[in-house]
């Protein structure tokens, strides 16, 4: 049997996580995301606007940043409008 390969963080794009933090902004941020196994982990997040995203918020991980190892959000709701 070969071993399930682990999740890299980019396997995070495109899941919901709950902010952690009083506030998230271009520079700051923690969010906690569920992987497919149950497992949680606390990742650094970061938004372009200035939309109310603080602790308890729920968002959406729409990308990853490499050099800089955090993810980018937007909060859910506004992610869901016209679906």
């Amino acid at each position: 049997m070969r071993p399930a390969a682990a999740e890299s963080r980019a396997d995070f794009v495109g899941r919901t996580c709950v902010i952690r933090t009083g506030r998230v902004t271009g520079t700051f941020g923690q969010a906690e995301v569920h992987a497919e196994d149950g497992s949680s982990a606390i990742v650094q997040v970061r938004q372009v606007g200035a939309d109310d995203l603080h602790a308890g918020v729920v968002a959406l991980l729409y990308e990853y940043d490499p050099a800089g190892e955090f993810f980018w959000v937007i909060p859910f709701d506004i992610a869901m409008k016209g679906y």
